[in-house]
């Protein structure tokens, strides 16, 4: 499975956790800005809760998608399903290029 690295300014789905103080629905994902990478699996983000309100998260756990799923409760971020088709659609492109190239 691939892994998408993380750059500022990429909008994430951030799935908040019981303790956030943001209008959200449980199980539903709010907007989210990367504004720092500290690895491909940590960033910081500027959110956006579904009345438009920012919020600040540091440290935030980017679960990739061939992670295992989060613990229930806790806040993470994720990838925007368009993102990883984006991700799996050049990766067949390049398969058919590579298969392409060796006959």
């Amino acid at each position: 499975m691939y892994v998408i690295t993380p750059t500022v300014g990429r909008i994430v789905h951030y799935y908040p956790g019981s303790g956030d103080a943001m209008n959200f629905v449980p199980g539903k994902p709010v907007a989210a800005i990367i504004t720092h990478v500290w690895s491909g699996s940590c960033v910081n983000l500027s959110i956006f809760d579904m009345d438009g309100r920012q919020f600040a998260a540091i440290s935030v756990a980017l679960v990739q998608p061939a992670d295992p799923a989060p613990i229930p409760g806790y806040s993470y971020c994720t990838w925007m399903d368009y993102q990883i088709g984006l991700v799996q659609n050049t990766e067949e492109l390049q398969k058919q290029v590579d298969e392409s190239s060796g006959d």
